[in-house]
């Protein structure tokens, strides 16, 4: 049984795989934004093909130790 937070994201599984589509559900940036901060290494990502790709419990990881140094959910354009 899975356990879904957010739209077709596998909460469960631990070595599953964000892309763009799934950060946009959960970070409240526009897509350009979003881009600029892969782009700047600000997410842990990687570019593969073209592609960014980041796994989730890296993000988790990433995201816990940014909620206390900023307020990464304040919705930007």
């Amino acid at each position: 049984m899975h356990s879904y937070i957010y739209d077709n994201i596998d909460t469960m599984n631990p070595s599953y795989i964000l892309g763009v589509k799934e950060l946009l559900e959960i970070l409240p940036h526009s897509k350009s934004k979003l881009y600029n901060m892969l782009k700047s290494d600000y997410l842990p990502a990687k570019n593969l093909g073209g592609k960014w790709l980041i796994q989730w419990t890296l993000f988790l990881a990433w995201l816990s130790a940014k909620k206390y140094d900023e307020n990464i959910f304040q919705k930007t354009c």
